[in-house]
């Protein structure tokens, strides 16, 4: 009994030995599964925190590309809100230069209107013969300045606008010298620059009285034209003055050589209230 207990004994030594090798076979496999687990879990920690890196470099990158764009778009709006508010002023600058230009074109007809019926009136009283305050030199002046005037009444506004500027540019290139004989028999004449009034005996007085007026100024323009009339004077100075003025001009385009010519007209009878003041 004692033997069969001792060879089992023996017997069971080299299974536990066995039970023993198994045990620590899967102990090391146990091991070494959780070592591999173990550097799996450290290369995947890695990996994700190489990806959170990644992904919060491309968040910064976002982040200041939002930045940009957001200082893009304030300058933006800045710069069309003050598009906007510059525009707004030209706006009313137009409406303003648009509001005096309708009042200047307002002005300009009501003058031409003005205008026109003054020519109206003078061409109705001149195709009646009652001027009254004008009296021409001979019937062909007297004819002309009836037709022109007739002409001018019977044209448009626009047409009389454009005859009076076209006179007041041709009085920006010459220079007009209006002569008139006054009641009292003095010679007054006022030119652009000044006036004189003084008294004659004859021609070759005016005309020397005159020329040395013309030398009291200074540079005459190109032109000068000379515009005789006369009030209710006596023959005698009237007759002086006719005659002298072409010796006056004669010798006033002597003396200015080719650069001022003197020309002269002879607009008759005229009443003093209608001389330039």
């Amino acid at each position: 009994m004692i033997k069969s207990r001792k060879s089992l004994t023996l017997q069971l030594t080299p299974l536990l030995d066995l039970l023993l090798i198994v045990i620590f076979a899967q102990y090391l496999d146990v091991q070494k599964t959780a070592a591999s687990s173990q550097q799996q879990s450290i290369l995947a920690n890695s990996q994700a925190s190489q990806t959170i890196t990644s992904q919060q470099s491309r968040l910064i990158e976002l982040q200041s590309q939002s930045s940009r764009l957001q200082q893009e778009y304030e300058s933006t709006l800045q710069s069309l809100q003050q598009s906007q508010t510059r525009l707004a002023e030209l706006q009313r600058d137009n409406q303003t230069q648009q509001q005096r230009l309708d009042e200047l074109s307002n002005q300009r007809m009501a003058l031409a209107r003005f205008l026109k019926s003054m020519f109206e009136n003078t061409a109705r009283q001149l195709g009646n013969n009652d001027s009254g305050t004008i009296k021409f030199v001979d019937e062909l002046t007297a004819r002309i300045a009836a037709e022109q005037t007739q002409q001018l009444a019977n044209s448009s506004p626009e047409k009389i606008i454009r005859h009076v500027l076209t006179y007041e540019e041709v009085i920006k290139r010459c220079d007009l010298w209006d002569i008139f004989v006054l009641p009292s028999g003095v010679v007054s004449i006022q030119t652009p620059q000044k006036q004189t009034q003084f008294r004659i005996n004859s021609a070759e007085d005016f005309s020397n009285q005159v020329f040395a007026f013309y030398k009291s100024l200074s540079q005459p323009k190109g032109l000068v034209i000379m515009l005789y009339s006369y009030g209710d004077a006596r023959a005698d100075v009237r007759q002086s003055v006719e005659l002298g003025i072409p010796l006056v001009a004669e010798r006033m385009r002597a003396d200015a050589g080719n650069l001022t010519r003197f020309e002269f007209a002879n607009l008759g009878y005229q009443d003093i209230s209608l001389q330039p003041q």
